[in-house]
C-alpha cells in the first residue's frame, strides 16, 4: 500500500488497472453517451447521386454563355424521384432541395434568381459549373472512416451512423458501480432531521449524478451504518455483484471509520491510502479481482472533486474512451489568488467566463473554499490548478481549469 502520494501518482495507479469491459450492440436510440467499441465504415458515397442544395432550375453551365439565357422547362424532380432524361442545350428543369440533378445539368440556378416566362426560364448572370449541387461522396464517401473507436456518441455522431445506414452500434459496456453513503449522522432527503447533529445525504446523489454524466450505470444501496459488521457484510455483498463500488465517508481516522480497515477482509489490496491533494486528501482506492473499491473524503466538496479527478476519468477508461479527463482550458486570473500553505496540489473553485474583449477565458477565485460548501459548486464553476509549492498567484497569472460543465 502506498501512502499519501501526490495526484499524478495517483491518477497513474488507478488508470493502470483499468480494462475495458466487454461490448454489446444497442440501437441507435440507446446509443447517445455511450462509447463506441468498433469503426464505422462507410458503406456508400453519401450522396450517391449529384443533388440539388436549393429549390430552383438545374441547367447546364454552357446555356447561360449569353445572358439573358432563355431555356425551356422540359420538366420536374421532386425529392425521392428521378428524371430519367437527359437535360440538352438551352433546357432546365424544376428541382428542390435534395432532388436528384438531371444528367447534363450542372448548377442549379435558385428560384429567386431567375423568372418564368411562359415556359421557359430567365436566367440573367452567370453561375459557374457545380454551384448548388451536392457532389457525389461530398459528406463521405465509400471505405471512409466515419466514426472511430473510442469516440463517446453524441448526437452529431448518432446521426452520422444513421446516415451511413446502421440501425445498431457496437458499444462498450456501461460499468455498474454501486454507491453508499456512511455514517449514524447521514439522513435520507425525504425524511425530517432527527437532531441537530444530523445530515441530509447530499453526497450519494451528487454521486449518482455524476456517475451517470460519466458513462457509469449507477446503483444506490443506502446508507452505510457506523458498524464494522454491516460495513464488511454490504461491503462484501456489493462487489460480488458491480464492477465499482463507492464510499462517501468512513475514510479518515476516526474510531467509526471502517471502510479501509475491512478492506483485506473484502478480497481487496489497498492500492493507496491518501493523496496531496485539496480538497479530498483521504481517499482510498483498492482492486482485486477485476473489482474495485473508492473510498472518498466525507465533506460533500471533497467527494465531489475527488470523484472528477479520480474516478471520472475511470469509469471512461472502463468504457474504452479516447478522451478520459474533464475539459480543461487555460484561463486569465482577474483577481489574486494566495494560500497559507502550499504542500498539496490544490484544486479551487472559481468563477469562469470567456471575455470576448480579450478573447480568453477569464477566472475569479470564490472566496469561501470550504470543503463543506457544496453550495460553491453550482454555476459556472470550474476547478484552479494550483501546483504543489505555489502560494501566490497574481491577478493576470495564466492558470487551468478543469471544467465541471460547458458554458
Amino acid at each position: 500500500m502506498r501512502v499519501y502520494v501526490s495526484f499524478e501518482e495517483a491518477v497513474s495507479l488507478i488508470l493502470e488497472r483499468a480494462v475495458r469491459l466487454g461490448t454489446e450492440r444497442v440501437f441507435l436510440t440507446e446509443a447517445s453517451g455511450r462509447v463506441l467499441a468498433c469503426d464505422v465504415i462507410a458503406p456508400f458515397n453519401q450522396p450517391r447521386l449529384p443533388l440539388s442544395a436549393m429549390d430552383g432550375y438545374a441547367v447546364s453551365v454552357a446555356s447561360l454563355s449569353e445572358l439573358p439565357a432563355r431555356l425551356r422547362l422540359v420538366g420536374e424532380v421532386p425529392a425521392g424521384s428521378a428524371w430519367s432524361g437527359r437535360l440538352g442545350r438551352g433546357e432546365a428543369v424544376t428541382v428542390y432541395t435534395g432532388s436528384p440533378v438531371p444528367k447534363g445539368a450542372d448548377a442549379v440556378v435558385p428560384f429567386e434568381q431567375a423568372k418564368v416566362e411562359g415556359g421557359f426560364v430567365v436566367v440573367e448572370r452567370p453561375f459557374p459549373s457545380g454551384c448548388n449541387v451536392r457532389e457525389v461522396g461530398e459528406d463521405f464517401k465509400e471505405g471512409e472512416l466515419l466514426l472511430e473507436r473510442g469516440t463517446l456518441l453524441g448526437p452529431a455522431e448518432v446521426g452520422i451512423a444513421a446516415e451511413a445506414g446502421y440501425s445498431q452500434l457496437e458499444v462498450y459496456r456501461r460499468p455498474r458501480v454501486a454507491v453508499f453513503a456512511t455514517g449514524n449522522e447521514v439522513v435520507e432527503p425525504f425524511s425530517p432531521l432527527p437532531s441537530p447533529q444530523a445530515v441530509y445525504n447530499a453526497n450519494a446523489y451528487q454521486l449518482l449524478a455524476y456517475i451517470e454524466e460519466a458513462g457509469g450505470e449507477p446503483h444506490y444501496l443506502g446508507i452505510l451504518r457506523d458498524s464494522r459488521e454491516e460495513v464488511l457484510g454490504r461491503l462484501k455483498e456489493a462487489l460480488a455483484e458491480f464492477d465499482v463500488v463507492v464510499t462517501t465517508g468512513g475514510v479518515s481516522m476516526g474510531n467509526y471509520d471502517f471502510v479501509k480497515e475491512v478492506v483485506p477482509e473484502l478480497g481487496l489490496s489497498v492500492v493507496f491510502y491518501k493523496v496531496q491533494v485539496k480538497p479530498g486528501k483521504p481517499v482510498l482506492f483498492a482492486a482485486g479481482g477485476g473489482r474495485f473499491l473508492f473510498g472518498l473524503p466525507g465533506f460533500p466538496v471533497s467527494t465531489a472533486v475527488s470523484f472528477n479527478l479520480f474516478l471520472f476519468p475511470f469509469l471512461r477508461a472502463l468504457q474504452g474512451a479516447k478522451e478520459l479527463f474533464r475539459r480543461k482550458v487555460v484561463a486569465e486570473l482577474s483577481a489574486p489568488y494566495s494560500r497559507k500553505r502550499a504542500e498539496r496540489t490544490e484544486f479551487a473553485r472559481c468563477l469562469y467566463s470567456f471575455s470576448r474583449e480579450r478573447g480568453r477565458y477569464v477566472a475569479v477565485p470564490l472566496k469561501n473554499q470550504s470543503s463543506g460548501a457544496l453550495s460553491t459548486l453550482a454555476g459556472n464553476v470550474a476547478l484552479m490548478v494550483v501546483p504543489k509549492g505555489v502560494r501566490k498567484l497574481p491577478e493576470g497569472s495564466s492558470v487551468e481549469l478543469i471544467l465541471f460543465k460547458e458554458l
